[in-house]
């Protein structure tokens, strides 16, 4: 019996067969692997999102078809055609570009990056995205390990950002950078502030180590080996950070700052290890410009909700109900215009009534010629 199980695990595995994009092949010389890779494309997934335009696709044939098959009426069809669809495409494509045009304006006015992609000679705003939070901090600090001030400064620059008002932002920022560049003012040209700063990095300007310390990502193992600037940060703590530290080492934790040290540092026990991220958002500290580029990236992601809010929940409904009111009222004047009116009655005109002469009484009585000539007179 131990040989047949270690035949069975020794023996070698069949290669699982590959069509030429390097997918699993179920079927050998599949159909598929014909199809262009530009038709197929649109329709994988993109890590647990699908591609946009073939989102709308689905969304309209599969879940619009469906809701305008079940429809029991034709103003129900009508709801479909006009509420439903402007929803599904206000959902999929208006937002993101209302998004992008907001982004874009904030851009020129405030002078700080926020759209994601190089901004070249030629560029489309629609070809550029609205920047990810994990995006926008390493742009607005940096890595001393991979990067320095100078390659800091020209990444932001080639990106949009006016270096200006990216680094008039902190006080200390500004006043080193005047420092540096020597003058009562900080140009608005990118070029001259780079290859000032380039300048005295190279010439070791004594304040370059203050620009430099103000923008690199300051790390929880870089405030522990400071002591004193541990102890620092650990007297103004606040929020969840103050909670988790007060339940691992006690309401006196600011007497324990040593033993706080070394059980971050070392990882002591489990309690440690699940609320070290935690303290380490209360007590490494961002930059002013990182924390301001970070307010105005919330911006367009608030319109873009507030305006879908108003569109979806308010303006698409009005539009709706005036025009269903308009429809009945304009069916209602049409079925009235089209009823047939009873016919009327022909008028008899009245003929005018013709006086009939009565015959004058024929008198047989013999009358004296005296009588007769007084009755004629009489008569007249």
């Amino acid at each position: 019996m131990n040989t047949t199980i270690n035949q069975k695990i020794n023996t070698p595995v069949t290669p699982v067969q590959q069509n030429n994009r390097g997918n699993v092949s179920f079927s050998g010389n599949s159909s598929l692997d014909r199809i262009p890779d530009k038709l197929i494309k649109p329709a994988e997934f993109a890590g647990n999102t699908l591609n946009r335009g073939t989102f709308t696709a689905l969304a309209i044939v599969f879940l619009l078809g469906c809701r305008y098959m079940q429809s029991r009426n034709k103003d129900e069809k009508r709801e479909v055609a006009t509420r439903d669809f402007s929803a599904v495409v206000t959902a999929v494509y208006c937002v993101p570009i209302l998004k992008k045009i907001i982004g874009n304006n904030l851009e020129k006015h405030s002078g700080f990056a926020l759209l994601d992609g190089v901004k070249e000679k030629g560029f489309k705003i629609f070809d550029r995205q609205l920047a990810e939070n994990h995006q926008i901090k390493e742009w607005y600090s940096y890595d001393k390990k991979n990067q320095d001030i100078v390659s800091f400064a020209k990444n932001l620059a080639d990106r949009g950002a006016k270096l200006g008002k990216v680094f008039s932002k902190d006080e200390a920022s500004k006043k080193a950078l005047l420092e540096i560049l020597g003058t009562s003012e900080i140009p608005n040209n990118n070029e001259q502030v780079i290859n000032a700063i380039k300048k005295a990095k190279e010439q070791g300007h004594p304040s370059i180590g203050k620009l430099e310390k103000i923008y690199q990502k300051e790390t929880l193992e870089d405030i522990i080996s400071s002591p004193e600037l541990f102890k620092e940060r650990l007297s103004g703590v606040k929020g969840k950070a103050k909670k988790v530290i007060e339940h691992i080492f006690g309401k006196d934790y600011l007497n324990k700052t040593d033993e706080i040290a070394n059980a971050l540092k070392n990882n002591s026990d489990e309690l440690v290890i699940k609320g070290k991220p935690i303290i380490e958002q209360g007590l490494v500290k961002e930059n002013k410009a990182l924390k301001y580029a970070q307010f105005l990236k919330a911006i367009p992601l608030s319109a873009g909700i507030v305006s879908t809010a108003v569109f979806l929940g308010w303006l698409l409904p009005w539009f709706n109900i005036h025009y269903t009111r308009a429809l009945y009222k304009a069916e209602k004047n049409k079925a009235e215009n089209q009823t047939p009116s009873k016919p009327a009655l022909p008028v008899q005109q009245e003929q005018p009534k013709q006086v009939q002469k009565t015959a004058e009484p024929v008198l047989n009585v013999k009358l004296s010629e005296s009588q007769s000539k007084l009755f004629s007179e009489f008569k007249k």
